[in-house]
C-alpha cells in the first residue's frame, strides 16, 4: 500500500462521509484535506485532471445548477475544468482519494479501494 494517502473531503456530503467511514473500517489511514476550506491549487488540479486517464467530466459535478450557470453550453475541456475547479471548488466531484501516482473518485465509494 502507498505510504501517503490524501482524502479530499467535504464533511457535509454523505458520500464523502461514507467513503471516509469505509476507509477507516478497512484500517486505512489518510491525511484529510477539507478542499472547500483549503482548495487545491491550479497545479494540483491540473495534475489530477491530466492524470485521470478518464473523461474530465468524471471530476466535475456537471449536474449542479452552478455548473450550468457558469459553463452554459461550452464543452468541458481539461483547461476549462482546471479553471472551473480552481474558482469553484464545490464543483469538484467527491470524495477523491489520492496517492502520489493515482487517484480514485468515490462514486461509488468502493472505487476508493481500487488504489490501495
Amino acid at each position: 500500500m502507498t505510504s501517503k494517502l490524501l482524502y479530499l473531503h467535504n464533511p457535509k456530503c454523505s458520500t464523502s462521509r461514507n467513503g471516509l467511514a469505509l476507509l477507516r473500517e478497512k484500517g486505512v489511514e489518510v491525511d484529510m484535506q477539507l478542499y472547500l476550506e483549503h482548495p487545491l491549487s491550479a497545479e494540483q488540479i491540473e495534475r489530477l485532471v491530466l492524470a485521470s486517464g478518464k473523461d474530465v467530466e468524471a471530476l466535475v459535478r456537471t449536474k449542479e445548477a452552478q455548473y450550468k450557470e457558469v459553463m452554459g453550453i461550452k464543452n468541458l475541456t481539461p483547461k476549462r475544468a482546471i479553471r472551473l475547479l480552481t474558482k469553484y471548488p464545490q464543483l469538484m466531484e467527491r470524495p477523491i482519494l489520492l496517492t502520489d501516482q493515482q487517484h480514485a473518485v468515490g462514486r461509488p465509494i468502493e472505487n476508493l479501494l481500487t488504489i490501495l
